[in-house]
């Protein structure tokens, strides 16, 4: 099978032809950490990073401090500046050695012993923070780590690995900004899901100790003995039990905090001496040993033969008398845990036993209703948790998948240098001006004095239009509203318009934007110079759009073009995996207009109207 268009054979695997392979020892200088023993990581109030965080704080940027340190160490210690790269010169394993995390901080801190330094010349330090992390570079720092009990790594080795560099600084600091997006969703999951988790152990408080009551209940609560409302292992497989006997077995390593992590089948006659205990649905698995991990599970399969191991006290709730969502929610609750802790205080090897379990005395409602709508709460709670946890791991992959993509060159997030196009403009001018001159002339042909051309629809025909007229869009990100290109407002186009004349920004009303102003017939000779007089007329095909229509177009397109360059099928639940998989484009879904049939109809208009080449009809 042939390399695709546009890319290279290397040392380092497949990348676009404009990449090119580089030493990191020719990104920058090294320098050395020192000082800051771990007795000394909180003697002040200045910043600073150990060797051992970086394995177990900091993720290829560094975002916070963990320790912080007095003037004194400071002054026999290696300060950092904003941009510097940090690499861990110890380690336990080959395969960890060598971690890098990047400081983009402006403030003073200082690194440490065991760490190497790298300060880049000119790249995007925190491109560099995500890239010197891959498995790519990772194995390279393996193979160079020197040492087995303690492995160690220096500037020297760490110079000569060979790293995948794209051309412009543009297009690392456009990696580094969509990973970086990722990681901010990822921070803002995380946060939340700390802040659930808080809410519950709160709730628990509350309800279990009836300080807070449901709506609709009343009456005394009394504390009773699990023993008193619930049955301890009450079906276990004896000597008569068949040798052929096949069962899905728990034993204690399957069982997480609440979650069945796994199970495996078994047959009587070769099982574990511990697959005794025969499990029902809405049978509490209760944790005897190390029961302070809080290995409990409330087992709710209701389809085959299900067995746990005896290292699980097996409590069946009693009809009538608990709830077991009831019960279950209290062993995650101090009033339940307390009293285990007391029981394995001071044990060398913490357990306890169903008998002991069946003395745990909890305070119970007076209805067995009340019992169930206090679990419901709970359990509303947990699967709040557990959808956002889940949706955490989702992002975690997402990430990971986005960090091969986009440091390989796999997918482009801004278009390749030197491209040759026989649609691309013959004379070769600056960007900007270039800019600035189709903002001029679409703010002609599509904006007046009463509906001036807002920056949201000047986008998205600029887009379109560089589609059209070059086969691709440089320098337009993923967005809220769609595909948007930065540079036009930040990076001086739009003032370049202004200031030659060819627009003046305009409002009437809640209407804001540009209209044409006194040179704009320079910016139409330019326009129809490098563009054709024909380029316009095919704009023309969008003027009664709404401005909604015109982002779902760019959209759907944009994502169209990252799934054919990636080599995937063009259709309507592609296209949704590439909108749902960036955070700032996921909401867009909630959104009537991006329903599945207008994205469908998308897809064939971006097809119809660009029709790439080598790709196939949009596939359904």
């Amino acid at each position: 099978m042939g390399l695709r268009a546009g890319y290279k054979q290397t040392e380092v695997g497949v990348i676009p032809e404009d990449w090119e392979v580089v030493q990191i020892g020719s990104l920058g200088t090294f320098a050395k950490g020192q000082g800051i023993k771990k007795e000394e990581a909180d003697s002040g109030d200045i910043p600073c990073i150990r060797y051992g965080e970086i394995y177990t704080f900091h993720n290829d940027i560094v975002r916070s401090f963990n320790s912080h340190i007095a003037p004194e160490v400071a002054a026999t210690s290696k300060r950092i500046k904003n941009g510097d790269l940090l690499f861990t010169a110890s380690g336990e394993t080959k395969e960890e050695i060598g971690k890098c995390v990047a400081y983009l901080g402006d403030g003073i801190a200082y690194a440490g012993g065991d760490i190497v330094i790298l300060s880049p010349f000119k790249e995007d330090s925190e491109f560099l923070g995500y890239l010197l992390n891959t498995p790519l570079i990772a194995r390279q720092k393996a193979s160079r780590g020197q040492g087995d009990a303690v492995v160690h790594i220096g500037a020297n080795a760490l110079s000569s690995i060979s790293v995948p560099l794209p051309p412009t600084k543009a297009e690392q600091t456009a990696i580094a900004e969509a990973l970086g997006d990722v990681d901010a969703l990822l921070a803002g999951l995380e946060r939340l899901i700390a802040k659930k988790r808080d809410m519950k152990q709160a709730a628990l408080h509350q309800l279990l100790t009836a300080k807070t009551r449901l709506p609709g209940f009343s009456g005394d609560w009394q504390v009773k003995r699990l023993g008193d409302v619930a049955d301890m292992d009450p079906e276990n497989l004896g000597a008569t039990t068949s040798l052929d006997y096949a069962f899905n077995y728990i034993a204690l390593e399957d069982v997480d905090q609440g979650h069945l992590a796994g199970f495996s089948q078994q047959v009587f006659a070769s099982a574990p001496s511990r697959a005794r205990r025969k499990l029902r649905h809405g049978d509490l698995l209760v944790a005897t040993v190390r029961p302070n991990l809080k290995s409990h599970l409330l087992f709710q399969e209701t389809s085959g033969d299900w067995v746990c191991s005896t290292g699980f006290c097996v409590v069946r709730s009693q009809s009538g008398k608990s709830d077991p969502w009831f019960l279950f929610q209290h062993f995650f609750a101090q009033i339940i845990n307390g009293q285990i802790e007391a029981l394995i205080a001071g044990s060398n090897y913490p357990a306890i036993n169903n008998k002991d379990v069946a003395a745990l005395e909890i305070p119970l409602p007076p209805t067995i209703e009340e019992q169930t709508a206090i679990a419901a709460v709970l359990s509303d709670m947990d699967a709040e948790i557990t959808a956002l946890e889940q949706r955490l791991a989702k992002t975690r992959a997402l990430k990971q998948a986005m960090m091969q993509e986009l440091l390989t060159g796999k997918t482009r997030l801004v278009g390749p240098r030197l491209v040759a196009s026989q649609n691309k403009p013959a004379k070769s001018h600056n960007k900007a001006i270039n800019e600035a001159v189709v903002i001029a002339v679409l703010a002609q042909a599509f904006g007046s004095e009463q509906f001036p051309l807002g920056r949201m629809r000047y986008t998205k025909l600029s887009y379109l239009l560089h589609r059209h007229a070059e086969g691709q869009a440089e320098g337009y990100l993923k967005k809220a509203a769609g595909p948007y290109n930065p540079q036009t407002r930040y990076g001086g186009p739009e003032k370049i318009a202004m200031e030659n004349g060819y627009v003046r920004k305009h409002k009437v009303g809640k209407y804001s934007g540009f209209v044409a102003a006194g040179d704009i017939a320079k910016a139409r000779d330019y326009f129809e110079k490098w563009y054709g007089a024909q380029a316009l007329q095919w704009l023309e095909q969008f003027r009664y759009k709404k401005n909604d229509a015109l982002e779902l177009l760019a959209t759907v397109d944009m994502a169209a073009e990252d799934l054919r360059r990636s080599g995937q099928l063009v259709n309507v639940e592609n296209v949704k995996a590439v909108i749902r998989a960036h955070p700032e484009w996921q909401a867009k879904l909630d959104r009537p207009i991006f329903a599945d049939n207008n994205i469908a109809g998308a897809i064939d208009e971006s097809h119809r109207l660009f029709n790439p080449v080598g790709a196939q009809a949009p596939n359904d």
